[in-house]
């Protein structure tokens, strides 16, 4: 009888599978050798979080040890999305759990109703187990079919709150029904985690009013808050007046049409001391032969008593054929004016400087657009009883001829607006 050809196979420890660990995994047969491998593990994790995601990736290809090592790294600097497979790898090794510190539920793992129940059960069940111990910050995006899912993601990291968590955002996601459809029928009650330090709330156009206040997750911190940034749309006809005294720094968008905010901003962020103010897309939305009558909108955001600092950011587009040097001599001008007018009758005594930029598209809409091309600074002095905003540091476009920055048709490198104080 021939003798049998199957394969003895190893006996195999099960013992606590979950306890796998990548991290502590040393150096073997047939890996780079190097004297950064004989340093301790976590010093080498150390020296690793100094490096960007690119240098990461040409590490991981060098061997199997320093894949590991990446992979760790990686995931401590990069937000970890909720997909099923990301979950899997987490349940298996417990030290990729310990280096999550940004969770995102995004629109692209949760495309449908059915997608965001599970990622819903998945940390549900996982937030009351200390899951993610090392966690400082957490991403929600949903739309109006899904916000029971939201509720009870909210509900259950505010009960089972990780102790490092100290940032939240809050995304509504954009979404088409008809007219007069409330999204929260159910009037879930929500719970927020409370002390952290900076919170988003985005709410975009969807057809509908909402009927819930997203700012209310700002109230739930407002004794330990310091940034808060706000992207309200047209339809959000709420806003909690509960004041957030800690605040320091605010970032709002607010479009032409959206509703008037910042009357009700001041007077919930009173201590504002940095001011990101995102202004409408220049050619698409802007009166084409004055945009003053735009910028009057946004004299209103002068109510801010302590503001030292601001910035200014904008969109370009051409699609009036101005030409981008054009644009930026007009939205100069604008500017200028429009601080002129914060300054004016002695408001705003402590500011000294507005940033004004040009972002492009990505950029703007949160994508991997390349930094600001252009960027002007609007210096305010006091010379006695006079008040001058002045322009300076301008950048110019790689098209644009340095000659003609002084020309007639051009905005001049410096010019002033004197104020009288009262």
């Amino acid at each position: 009888m021939a003798p049998s050809r199957k394969r003895k196979t190893a006996a195999r420890s099960v013992a606590n599978p979950s306890k796998k660990r990548r991290s502590v995994r040393g150096p073997q047969v047939g890996d780079v050798a190097s004297p950064f491998t004989t340093m301790p593990a976590e010093l080498q994790l150390r020296v690793l979080r100094f490096c960007d995601p690119k240098t990461l990736a040409a590490v991981s290809i060098t061997s199997n040890y320093f894949r590991e090592l990446a992979l760790r790294v990686l995931w401590e600097i990069q937000p970890v999305d909720t997909f099923l497979k990301n979950f899997s790898q987490l349940d298996k090794y417990e030290d990729l759990r310990l280096a999550v510190r940004h969770l995102a539920v995004r629109n692209n793992s949760t495309p449908s109703r059915s997608r965001m129940s599970g990622v819903t059960k998945r940390l549900v069940d996982r937030f009351p187990k200390n899951y993610f111990p090392g966690l400082t910050e957490l991403t929600v995006e949903f739309h109006g079919a899904t916000y029971e899912h939201f509720a009870d993601i909210m509900n259950s990291i505010s009960t089972h709150k990780p102790r490092n968590l100290k940032r939240l955002n809050i995304k509504v996601a954009r979404r088409w029904t008809k007219l007069g459809d409330v999204w929260d029928t159910k009037h879930k009650e929500v719970k927020y985690p409370t002390d952290m330090k900076s919170i988003r709330v985005e709410c975009s156009y969807g057809g509908t009013p909402f009927a819930f206040d997203p700012i209310l997750a700002l109230d739930a911190s407002r004794n330990t808050l310091t940034t808060a940034d706000i992207r309200l749309s047209l339809w959000y006809d709420h806003f909690s007046l509960q004041p957030c005294p800690k605040v320091k720094s605010l970032d709002v968008y607010h479009e032409v049409f959206d509703g008037a905010i910042a009357e009700k901003a001041t007077k919930k962020f009173p201590n504002v001391e940095h001011l990101v103010l995102r202004a409408p897309q220049f050619g698409a939305i802007w009166h084409r032969e004055n945009p003053d009558i735009v910028m009057e909108k946004y004299v209103a955001w002068n109510g801010f008593s302590a503001l030292k600092s601001a910035e200014l950011m904008y969109i370009e587009s051409d699609r009036f054929g101005f030409g981008r040097v054009k644009c930026r001599d007009i939205v100069m001008k604008s500017f200028v004016s429009l601080i002129g007018k914060w300054i004016a009758g002695g408001k705003l005594k402590d500011l000294e400087k507005v940033r004004c930029y040009y972002q492009n598209d990505m950029y703007w809409r949160g994508g991997r657009g390349t930094e600001p091309v252009h960027s002007f600074d609007l210096l305010i002095t006091k010379s006695g009883e006079l008040r001058s905003v002045t322009v300076g540091n301008i950048t110019r476009f790689p098209e644009e001829d340095p000659d003609d920055i002084d020309s007639d048709s051009a905005t001049p490198k410096e010019s002033r607006i004197r104020v009288i104080l009262e």
